[in-house]
């Protein structure tokens, strides 16, 4: 689907609803430049950010801007790692670095359309059929954040490294002496 959701119409059931946190938006006209949806935390800082641009990476959906009624469906999940760099083949673990799911609590959406900014509140419950607690929901971003942050100074590390190899290559190639070429 456009709201980068997948649909599957099964003939002889109904649908579960989707996973995560649906917003809703009308726009009367498509607008011009970029749409931005940010999700805050109630402290008012950003979260996850997402905004109409088409992206290379697949797994993010991006913010519909078509006239009319749009959907966007926010997993849950706050920004992940720094990705690696495409190297032409699979990232690390396959390709997929989620950030970590997002402790049960209040957030607010903030709709970013033509200069007019647009936000509202909404409440992520716990899990019914979880027995965590919040503090057990909160040890679980806080360590998943912790590990995302290594995971992005390797990530970072790998990046600069294969950067710093192919400007290597590129000035090997341009040398005139053969010893450097093979290096």
């Amino acid at each position: 689907n456009d709201d980068g959701t997948n649909e599957v119409t099964f003939t002889d059931a109904g649908n579960n609803p989707p996973s995560g946190v649906q917003l809703r938006y009308w726009l009367r006209e498509e607008p011009e430049g970029t749409v931005e949806l940010e999700f805050l935390d109630s402290e008012g800082n950003v979260v996850k950010r997402f905004d109409s641009e088409q992206s290379d990476d697949k797994r993010e959906p991006s913010v519909s801007k078509k006239a009319g009624a749009n959907r966007f469906i926010w997993n849950m999940q706050a920004e992940g790692p720094t990705p690696l760099e495409s190297s032409g083949g699979p990232a690390a673990f396959g390709g997929v670095q989620a950030g970590p799911v997002v402790v049960p609590g209040t957030y607010r959406a903030r709709l970013k359309v033509n200069g007019q900014t647009y936000e509202t509140e909404f409440e992520i419950v716990p899990d019914p059929r979880s027995e965590s607690t919040i503090d057990d929901y909160r040890a679980q971003f806080e360590l998943h954040s912790r590990v995302n942050a290594k995971l992005s100074e390797v990530n970072e590390a790998i990046n600069t490294i294969r950067r710093v190899k192919k400007q290597a290559d590129s000035w090997a190639e341009r040398s005139s002496d053969e010893g450097i070429k093979e290096a």
